[in-house]
């Protein structure tokens, strides 16, 4: 693949295009034409000024897809097929690394690309992706040599790692917030003072020491620090058992109630549930834990099929827009982000205006309104940012992830 400016221009106009339907178009939903202008030079016009437009360009939504497979993707959808079809199955890039070949459900091989344009290639000649769900298989895998890198580790193994010889913890802070989520469409989190309650009854330090043995932070807003947009000048909600049980008896639900937590069969998550579940119990709400595998589980959540569940996002553009407007402006509803289903005028308004302004200082006060907005509706109890853990044998240098959760592999070699 040659990546020119054509390349960049269909890339673009292949993920806005509605017939393709690509669940991260949002992204782009700004732009309004792009438009080769020589060999190397994209013009790209926005129906807006859009200050996130460069981080937006950098998120994998963002790649550029050989001209190629963009023609095979739009014969796939001629005839009924998957527009990705042709990309998930061969992709082509003109990264470090070349697509090899894969065993769907189970591994993905690639090599080093010697045609790479920059004069840093990749150390190591291959790279194959293991497909190995059950995390504490990662680790034994890890420990026999059967793999060099495990991505992600549970905090619960962290010590097991640190404690052999022959493995290494490699460990960042993340942009992931871990939340408990409300569906604002149904009663009783219809209900304003019901998800304050909720979330007043959360213990996050107690979930932090729990869930991630200390490795992580509480969670007062919806994005991190370090993310453009941060502030600490938000009212945050804390921790308050009497609190909560007086809003509850405001709204008219003084013994408490049931309710059904929608999660998936991740190991973390499965102990997040157990807790919350203890947690909210002090506060008389009975919670019965409904898990599904994780495909099951995001097709119900996007589509509004639960009253409370567990959730995560990374604001992986390290721009509070993709961390707030994805995921709490009204048009975003469902799948694009918006799983609470909250829809609010003022707050729709907020991100509008974050999203257009130009000035930077103008626009972290206008995140730390949007933040202090959803501290009053509480659509998510926010519960913590947990760190990044990955684990590699000790032979392995170069190895770095980036704070959204992506890692880096050009730099890898194998000391053996």
């Amino acid at each position: 693949m040659r990546l020119n400016a054509e390349a960049v221009k269909l890339s673009l106009d292949r993920v806005r295009d509605p017939e393709v339907a690509a669940p991260v178009a949002f992204l782009f939903g700004m732009v309004t034409d792009v438009r080769v202008v020589d060999e190397y030079t994209v013009h790209i016009e926005t129906e807006f000024p859009f200050a996130p437009l460069p981080a937006h360009l950098a998120h994998t939504a963002g790649s550029i897809i050989s001209p190629q497979l963009i023609e095979q993707s739009y014969e796939d959808l001629a005839n009924g097929e998957s527009p990705f079809k042709a990309a998930n199955e061969k992709p082509s890039g003109t990264g470090y690394f070349k697509f090899e070949n894969q065993q769907p459900g189970n591994s993905v091989t690639l090599s080093n690309n010697e045609d790479y344009w920059h004069e840093e290639k990749a150390k190591v000649g291959t790279v194959t992706f293991k497909v190995i769900p059950e995390s504490l298989t990662r680790i034994a895998e890890l420990e026999t040599g059967a793999i060099d890198i495990n991505f992600t580790v549970s905090p619960s193994d962290v010590s097991r790692v640190e404690s052999n010889p022959d493995t290494l913890i490699e460990q960042v802070s993340s942009t992931r917030m871990v939340y408990l989520g409300f569906n604002t469409e149904v009663e009783p989190f219809n209900d304003v003072n019901v998800r304050r309650a909720l979330h007043m009854a959360v213990d996050k330090n107690a979930l932090v020491e729990g869930i991630l043995d200390g490795v992580g932070i509480p969670a007062d807003t919806p994005i991190a620090p370090g993310v453009y947009g941060y502030s600490e000048d938000v009212d945050s909600i804390e921790y308050d058992i009497e609190q909560a049980k007086e809003l509850l008896a405001e709204a008219g639900y003084p013994d408490g109630f049931d309710v059904t937590l929608l999660t998936d069969d991740e190991r973390e998550r499965q102990d997040l549930a157990v807790a919350l579940q203890s947690q909210l119990a002090e506060i008389g709400v009975n919670v019965n834990i409904d898990t599904y595998e994780f495909g099951t589980y995001i097709e119900r959540a996007g589509q509004g099929q639960m009253e409370i569940f567990l959730g995560s996002w990374g604001t992986v553009t390290i721009d509070a827009d993709y961390g707030l407007y994805a995921v709490f402006h009204s048009d975003n509803i469902g799948p694009p982000g918006n799983r609470s289903r909250i829809v609010n005028e003022e707050l729709d308004q907020l991100l509008d205006a974050a999203r257009q302004e130009t000035d930077p200082e103008t626009r972290i006060d206008l995140y730390a309104q949007v933040q202090n907005k959803l501290a009053e509706e509480s659509p998510y109890a926010y519960l913590y940012f947990p760190d990044n853990i990955s684990a590699v044998r000790s032979d392995v240098e170069g190895f770095w992830q980036y704070p959204s959760g992506y890692f880096f592999l050009r730099d890898v070699t194998l000391n053996r």
